[in-house]
């Protein structure tokens, strides 16, 4: 009988430090915490942005950017005109993700996202994301090209 009361007692003695171990481990962890998107569209982004000519054809893309719409063309492809926008933005970053309800063709279902590199007044722009039919596909361009504010 005496050795099982010592069994009993190591068996309870690893329990507890187990216990401790799990909850001393967890209580310094933080949770991750969901984007928070912000309505319309950056302050640092608005205005008129254009690339210098493109191409033989001389084209220039560009950006129109008002407090919660964001509108782009030029070129040889089609244009887009965003209304109900939302950003958001890391304090100290460069980057700047910007979404809204495409309306030009799509009467408001398709949702496009925009990311914006900034430097000084200047900015790369890429559509990297359409959510279309419940589903989200890879955007397309214009990538590459500088747009300079007008």
């Amino acid at each position: 009988m005496g050795l099982n009361k010592h069994v009993k007692a190591l068996f309870l003695g690893v329990v507890a430090s187990t216990g401790l171990l799990i909850g001393v481990s967890t209580a310094g962890t933080t949770t991750a915490h969901a984007t928070t998107w912000h309505k319309g569209t950056p302050v640092a982004l608005r205005g008129t942005w254009e690339t210098k000519p493109v191409s033989q054809y001389k084209f220039r893309y560009n950006f129109i950017l008002g407090k919660s719409t964001l509108s782009s063309g030029g070129g040889p492809g089609d244009g887009t005109h965003l209304k109900q926008t939302a950003y958001h933005h890391k304090a100290g970053s460069r980057y700047y993700y910007v979404r809204g309800h495409e309306w030009l063709y799509t009467a408001g279902h398709d949702i496009y996202y925009y990311r914006f590199y900034k430097v000084g007044n200047k900015f790369k722009a890429t559509n990297y994301l359409i959510y279309h039919n419940s589903k989200f596909t890879k955007g397309y361009g214009p990538e590459g090209h500088l747009y300079y504010k007008q």
